[in-house]
């Protein structure tokens, strides 16, 4: 019994051999695909060789991104309900060089009306440092990128205050404490005495 030709079979090889051009494959190398395939891998198309085998090395995973869960989120409010301010660089500039010159000259008077022993304050290019002798040193700084003011305090650690517009206050968002609250209360029980430094 003589087999039909397969209809399909044939009018696929007529339509490539009369209407579609011949693909250009360097000498040496064979055109393999280079459609996704599942698993997201890509085949490279040079990584072929002669023999028509694709080796490890051609086989390299797709980049994929995740547009939301990796990204670094920062909150805009704390439990107290402070607010985050979005300042201008300018903005942040001139309230927290304020904040900085306000806090080292009430320091220095404080310094001077305090018979403590090792009490010194420096300020240089927006750092503050505040020696305590036994007690400690605090260091205070602005942090432009962050538009933040950080404190190292040798009682509570370390601290990242941001601004808050509609108080007027620098307040650390993970337990709403303030940058005057902590000083203030921290100082007084050193000193002995109340004191307010902003």
């Amino acid at each position: 019994m003589a087999r039909l030709p397969n209809l399909f079979t044939t009018g696929v090889a007529s339509l490539r051999r009369h209407h579609l051009p011949a693909a250009r494959v360097p000498p040496g190398r064979r055109l393999i695909s280079s459609a996704r395939i599942p698993g997201r891998v890509a085949i490279s198309r040079q990584a072929a060789q002669v023999t028509g085998t694709v080796g490890a090395a051609a086989l390299r995973p797709t980049r994929t991104t995740c547009p939301f869960a990796l990204q670094p989120r920062r909150t805009t409010h704390s439990a107290s309900g402070f607010v985050i301010s979005d300042l201008t660089d300018s903005e942040y500039h001139d309230i927290s060089g304020d904040t900085m010159e306000t806090l080292h000259d009430n320091l220095e008077v404080l310094c001077e009306e305090t018979d403590l022993p090792g009490f010194d304050v420096e300020y240089t290019s927006g750092v503050m440092t505040l020696c305590l002798g036994s007690h400690g040193t605090y260091v205070v700084n602005k942090q432009p990128p962050n538009k933040q003011i950080w404190l190292s305090s040798p009682t509570s650690g370390p601290k990242r205050f941001d601004y808050d517009r509609g108080s007027g206050r620098w307040f650390y968002h993970r337990d709403g404490s303030t940058l005057d609250g902590l000083l203030n209360t921290e100082l007084s029980a050193i000193v002995g005495g109340d004191v307010k430094v902003l």
